[in-house]
């Protein structure tokens, strides 16, 4: 009796893990659940911050290296995570170890790599400023997060957390 109990489970679960491969939808980038990481509906970052940890407006056109379809693009340097809006306005994270190449339409490139920086290892976005077969350039934009100050006396004004852009960092 245990033994049928126990093979009629495992039917069960490769049923169940046979269901799930049904996920992947050709070419789509948006349905492929190995290049997303975490759906998200708005930032929540909390409310009174001023300044953004974003290094666009809005959300710009762009190329995801592997795919046809043009999409909606949005790089987080403060979280140093790309995101793109589908079209039900769903923003997704774009998970860096299998998406390395992003292209905005403006020109600008993305590229996630690993690197070195003030003898830490990294992994991360960088901005490629220059590319051939001799050297590569490439900037990392970094947007910091100062939190709420308090004055320091009767003459000063509280501060509200804010994003700060910082000075950007170079590497060869």
């Amino acid at each position: 009796m245990k033994k049928l109990i126990i093979s009629g489970l495992f039917v069960l679960m490769s049923i169940y893990t046979y269901s799930q491969a049904t996920l992947y939808v050709g070419e789509d980038f948006m349905n492929n659940y190995r290049n997303v990481l975490i759906n998200t509906s708005k930032d929540n970052y909390g409310e009174n911050i001023t300044g953004t940890p974003f290094t666009t407006d809005d959300f710009v056109l762009g190329k995801v290296i592997g795919y046809k379809n043009n999409y909606l693009l949005r790089y987080n340097a403060f979280n140093d995570q790309m995101l793109v809006k589908s079209k039900d306005d769903r923003i997704v994270v774009i998970n860096k170890k299998t998406i390395k190449e992003v292209t905005f339409n403006n020109g600008t490139k993305y590229v996630a790599l690993d690197y070195t920086l003030d003898g830490t290892k990294k992994n991360g976005y960088l901005e490629v400023l220059l590319s051939n077969s001799a050297i590569s350039l490439f900037k990392k934009e970094v947007i910091k997060f100062r939190p709420a100050q308090k004055p320091a006396s009767g003459y000063d004004q509280p501060k509200p957390p804010a994003f700060q852009k910082a000075n950007d960092r170079y590497l060869i």
